[in-house]
């Protein structure tokens, strides 16, 4: 085969998949990002990982294997999520009960009621309703904002608002992750440990 065709054919073959790869990201970027089902890319892919995590964590109670399951479950939890979006919000939710759905079951299976879970369930709720007021927070100024663009106004107060807002619902974050790590820890214990033994009352 002669080379001095080869060669440029190969360099036009790259430069097409090039320009196409160009084309899809610019198009990709121009809708936000949200090919995968409505969801940002990272967001689907962290989603797909963690997915991968509860079947490993089902394999692994099935087995009763419940500590190593348990370490499995709370790495499948997704904490921080980046470019949140309404859509991309009711995706964790759904994401986390299904963790949550999953301690209730070795809680069953070892026949422990749990005290914990519940606070575990309402300090996850407690975060959705962070995570849904910085969404909201972040829409009010930019369209508080673009009304003022539009009027050629300046008002920095908006910026400036929106910066306390951030700030005030990212040290509640802050706190709730650090009590959420806290009641997870114990929760894990708790399951682990043996289950009461009923309380009887003698008859008089």
């Amino acid at each position: 085969m002669d080379p001095t065709v080869t060669v440029p054919s190969v360099l036009l073959a790259a430069l097409a998949l090039f320009l196409i790869g160009w084309l899809l990201l610019v198009t990709f970027r121009a809708l936000g990002g949200t090919f995968f089902g409505g969801l940002p890319f990272r967001l689907w892919l962290s989603l797909k990982k963690r997915d991968r995590r509860l079947e490993t964590a089902d394999n692994l109670i099935e087995q009763q294997q419940f500590a190593e399951a348990l370490s499995f479950l709370r790495k499948s939890l997704i904490l921080s999520p980046r470019n949140l979006t309404p859509s991309a919000l009711e995706a964790v939710v759904a994401h986390h009960l299904g963790v949550l759905s999953r301690f209730g079951t070795i809680a069953d299976s070892r026949g422990i009621q749990s005290d914990i879970l519940p606070l575990v369930e309402g300090l996850l709720t407690s975060r959705l309703e962070l995570w849904r007021a910085k969404i909201e927070a972040k829409r009010s100024a930019q369209k508080v904002q673009t009304k003022m663009e539009s009027q050629g106004e300046e008002r920095p107060w908006v910026t400036e608002e929106f910066q306390r807002r951030n700030e005030d619902i990212a040290g509640r974050l802050a706190a709730n992750r650090q009590a959420l790590e806290q009641q997870l820890e114990e929760l894990c214990q708790e399951l682990l440990s043996e289950p009461r033994a009923p309380i009887s009352y003698p008859f008089h």
